[in-house]
């Protein structure tokens, strides 16, 4: 086991870092159990992590943090049954990987891929598809350590309310050290992308959302056009895309979606009013023109997610999904956002308007505006998607950090933005970070997530 003693933790993006007494890589279930009596007995708490790819703070602790990186084997592998078990520290990437070699395949899966399985089911991962709930939904077994040591089994026969509530735990059961899976057999995937008009979209997102197995829609603020992904199971063999010529794809890959574009995003946190121009320019060259392609299932649901970045996400409802669209789109084309001033003599100042200084910023929302769609998960307590009326529609804002550069409207924008999502019922997406105060329907006070401690013990 590996043990580092005050070690700076920090998430992908570097939107959150906390120095932790200690660091562990436990190899072993002993082990873990070992770290548990140890946060016990000195009342420490005691997080764990696993790909670090969330833009929250939910796992920051300022004792001890346990990554599960080494904790990843395989343990057993049913192709009659496509089930799979595994320990929980294994990284998506790498479960793919195995499910392929024995033709096994996951039903549905997020956007990326870096994620341990614990931590994805943990906090509510979601794919898209109007017929597929969180990736939890997949999970029909755990084993969990709690914090009196105790390793407990549960499924849908064996403590089912336990199960039902640890599918979407957000770690305060205790630790989840394995994790079996149902999947079916290996697939390839029929992917049409297409460019639609915005006004198209949201008059017809029920109807879009069941047009194929899986839809995933982006949406390119400062114009009128989205951007339609859609996928269905096929027996067709790999192909790539027909509609994009190659160069065209190694520039938009290598050089533009990373290098130029993170530039210019940089450029435009210097030079108000480049943000519109910048959505146009990269939508006209690589999202206006239909394309086709067949690929392997996992790499068709998966892209890459670019540089570091703040990302809010809610669902809300489908039925009230054009609605919200609206208004995210509304505040975006119109708010602008003020910053105070020092006022030198504030008993001299004749009205609330004198506090703000000049116009500052405004919101220049990055791209893309995305929208994916689940079913219902009923039976998973804390997810997101739990007894919404025909499903749920997430949307998810991007603000991107520019070689690590911070843009000003970040805030003010994620907090327009989630005041519309609650106000029409919506429910945010844990492993992201949120300023509403769930429990009483309010702002918090501290401005920070109110999703409890992981592994709190």
């Amino acid at each position: 086991m590996q043990v580092k003693e005050k070690f700076w933790w920090t998430n992908w993006s570097q939107t959150y870092t906390k120095k932790a007494k200690c660091y562990y890589q436990p190899i072993t279930t002993e082990q873990i159990l070992s770290i548990v009596k140890t946060a016990v007995t000195y009342n420490f708490t005691l997080k764990v992590v696993g790909g670090s790819h969330s833009p929250s703070d939910i796992a920051l602790s300022e004792d001890l943090i346990l990554n599960l990186d080494k904790y990843s084997k395989v343990l057993s592998i049913d192709r009659e049954k496509a089930q799979i078990q595994v320990q929980a520290g294994i990284k998506l990437r790498d479960l793919n990987r195995h499910l392929s070699n024995a033709g096994l395949a996951l039903s549905n899966l997020g956007s990326i891929d870096e994620q341990s399985i614990a931590g994805a089911i943990s906090t509510g991962t979601h794919g898209t598809g109007g017929k597929y709930g969180v990736l939890g939904s997949s999970v029909i077994g755990l084993e969990i350590i709690t914090s009196s040591g105790e390793i407990v089994k549960c499924s849908k026969t064996e403590n089912p309310e336990l199960f039902s509530a640890a599918r979407c735990g957000l770690g305060a059961l205790g630790i989840i050290i394995t994790v079996t899976l149902q999947c079916e057999p290996a697939y390839n995937l029929h992917v049409v992308e297409y460019p639609s008009r915005y006004s198209h979209v949201v008059d017809n997102l029920a109807t879009i959302r069941d047009s194929a197995e899986h839809v995933r829609i982006w949406w390119f603020p400062y114009t009128d056009w989205c951007w339609v992904w859609t996928a269905n199971r096929t027996q067709q063999p790999v192909r790539k895309s027909s509609g994009q010529h190659l160069l065209a794809y190694y520039l938009d890959n290598i050089w533009i979606r990373f290098y130029l574009l993170q530039f210019l995003l940089l450029l435009s946190t210097f030079v108000s009013g480049l943000v519109p121009w910048i959505i146009s320019l990269y939508r006209f060259l690589f999202f206006s023109r239909k394309i086709e392609s067949v690929e392997v299932s996992h790499k068709a649901f998966t892209f890459d997610c670019l540089f570091a970045q703040h990302v809010s996400e809610w669902v809300v409802p489908t039925t009230k999904a054009k609605n919200a669209l609206n208004e995210v789109k509304q505040i975006i084309e119109t708010t602008k956002s003020y910053q105070f001033k020092f006022i030198p003599n504030p008993d001299k100042l004749e009205s609330d308007k004198d506090l703000k200084g000049e116009l500052e910023t405004k919101i220049e929302a990055h791209f893309p505006i995305e929208i994916r769609f689940s079913q219902s998960d009923d039976d998973i307590a804390l997810s997101p998607t739990r007894n919404l009326e025909d499903g749920g529609c997430w949307i998810g804002v991007i603000v991107y950090k520019p070689f690590f550069r911070e843009p000003l409207f970040t805030k003010h924008f994620f907090e327009q933005f989630e005041k519309i999502m609650f106000k029409l019922n919506g429910r945010p997406h844990w492993a992201k970070p949120f300023f509403q105060d769930i429990v009483k329907g309010s702002e918090s006070q501290q401005g920070e997530s109110k999703k409890g401690a992981l592994y709190d013990f």
